[in-house]
């Protein structure tokens, strides 16, 4: 049976369409969907683990897939609703789908989740605070003027049994938002896990509203003889609080907490990082080695590998992330000073990158069986490179931008 015909075109939708997730503190939000304050509310990035590749659903038309998370328990309801279903052959089971990925014992009943909520914390926290600040800002389940947040980073205690039961919640979001990932199992001690809440008073009644809005989880790798790598394997802001400074905020408190307080780690690394997050932390790292560097008067220029391998290493910072930060002061330094630097900065990483290619195309020669003696070293496609150094000197572009616009203002 054809399903791109057009009697079944009607009955396929994207999953990105179909899916909505809505953050609740009162019936209201349930009861009034249109008029929920839309902070609220927000879209998936992507769906495949769920629908698979193609992100489609199939059998329904006019559907839409409500799923209201309580803004601090991360209790769930699953809200289905469609016009028509196909009924001649078999459609998508979508309980069965997304069973796996909700969090465990999800509501079906709207009035079971209401009557939830009746009796649900609202001011729940978990972890010991290590950094918190306060700003004035808009506010989930409040339309009109600003109110003072107070916002509260901890670190968890990964034995704390309710906060295990928690996460398991919490982290389903995760699915929708990083490209392949997976849920963790908390009795594995090696896992550091940190979280941002977002804290106020709502406006009129007077009741404290706190809202985990993010949370990052960091393993342990062991390190031979007595030491242990860190690296980063989730780091997620909610979209309702993204876009506001509040992951730079985290991510800085999180690495200072590392290097200050952990002498057991040597260095901090993250797990396939996205352009966003990579960014992020370039922008972090580099202002942290600007500012030391501008403390102690130590000039990178001046350092040979080993010395400054050696720099990057008191500051927890492995090699390949180092020559990145490296890049960017050089890259910064040469956009202050004029072109003509900064010709001469990106023809320096150009001969670096080609100088790369040469040496990998003599390893591979060697590897192939070449004799070592009668290799030549393959033609260089300078245009390839020229598109690479570009596609590069993109990434940093931002960064720089916007180191330049923090030291103007300090």
């Amino acid at each position: 049976m054809d399903l791109d015909g057009a009697d079944f075109r009607k009955y396929k939708i994207s999953a990105l369409q179909a899916v909505s997730f809505t953050l609740v503190a009162s019936e209201r939000e349930i009861d009034n969907p249109t008029i929920c304050n839309k902070r609220c509310m927000f879209s998936p990035l992507m769906a495949h683990q769920v629908f698979g590749e193609s992100e489609l659903i199939f059998g329904y038309e006019g559907l839409s897939i409500n799923l209201y998370y309580h803004h601090n328990s991360s209790n769930c309801l699953i809200d289905i609703k469609y016009d028509n279903e196909v009924t001649v052959i078999e459609v998508d089971d979508i309980p069965k789908l997304m069973n796996d990925w909700l969090p465990r014992n999800y509501f079906r009943n709207k009035e079971d989740f209401k009557q939830m909520i009746k009796n649900e914390k609202n001011d729940q926290m978990f972890g010991t605070v290590i950094h918190q600040f306060k700003r004035k800002t808009e506010v989930l389940f409040h339309e009109d003027e600003q109110v003072e947040c107070t916002y509260k980073i901890t670190q968890i205690d990964t034995e704390d049994e309710l906060f295990q039961e928690y996460h398991e919640r919490f982290e389903t979001f995760i699915i929708w938002f990083i490209d392949a990932a997976n849920f963790i199992d908390l009795k594995d001690k090696r896992w550091l896990i940190f979280y941002i809440y977002e804290e106020f008073i709502m406006p009129g009644s007077g009741k404290k509203i706190i809202t985990p809005i993010g949370f990052t989880a960091i393993y342990k790798f062991f390190s031979y003889p007595n030491s242990n790598r860190a690296r980063i394997s989730q780091f997620f802001i909610l979209p309702t609080h993204q876009g506001k400074g509040l992951g730079t905020i985290f991510y800085k408190t999180v690495y200072n907490r590392i290097l200050e307080d952990m002498p057991e780690i040597t260095d901090l690394t993250v797990e396939e990082p996205n352009e966003l997050f990579q960014q992020m932390r370039d922008y972090c790292d580099s202002l942290h080695i600007y500012k030391d560097l501008k403390a102690t008067g130590v000039n990178l220029a001046l350092k040979n590998g080993k010395t400054l391998f050696s720099y990057f290493s008191k500051h927890k910072i492995n090699k390949k992330q180092s020559l990145r930060i490296t890049d960017i002061l050089e890259y910064l330094n040469a956009s202050q000073k004029g072109s003509s630097e900064k010709d001469d900065f990106e023809e320096k990483i150009f001969q670096r990158f080609k100088l790369q290619k040469m040496n990998e195309n003599h390893v591979g020669k060697i590897a192939r069986g070449s004799n070592k003696e009668k290799i030549e070293t393959e033609e260089i496609d300078e245009n390839v490179l020229r598109q690479e150094l570009k596609a590069y000197l993109d990434q940093l572009t931002p960064v720089v931008e916007k180191l330049i616009k923090t030291l103007k203002t300090q």
